[in-house]
């Protein structure tokens, strides 16, 4: 590739990065503690900077749910090849209503007191 090519891609990636189209990953955190059941349900949660725990559930039909203690809690999905996720599903106070795995990976997310999201891995 030439030198005018190249400056091109870059200027044009500079631009897609100054607009926001691209989304950068959230830091790297702790693992989340699990416990997995003989039924294939588990249950994970992940401990936050404050001590608050915000867990994520699977149940024996396939159900996912959420909930986080004294905070609003949230659902997101994604398919596991892909990098973007949907989200926030099913938001409330201290736990989100049930929703049907399928064939996605979900991850459970509760909002600090900062304004910031704390959130379970993938699951």
């Amino acid at each position: 590739m030439n030198k005018r090519k190249l400056l091109a891609h870059v200027v044009a990636f500079a631009a897609v990065v100054a607009s926001g189209l691209v989304v950068q990953a959230p830091a790297a955190q702790a693992e989340d503690s699990c416990n997995f059941y003989p039924t294939g349900a588990f249950d994970c949660a992940y401990r936050d900077q404050e001590g608050r725990w915000t867990t994520i559930k699977l149940d024996y039909q396939g159900y996912m749910s959420g909930s986080s203690p004294d905070r609003n809690v949230h659902l997101d999905h994604r398919h596991p090849s892909e990098s973007g996720w949907t989200g926030p599903i099913g938001g409330s106070l201290h736990y989100t209503p049930s929703f049907t795995r399928g064939d996605h990976v979900w991850r459970a997310c509760s909002q600090r007191p900062n304004g910031l999201y704390s959130c379970t891995g993938w699951h």
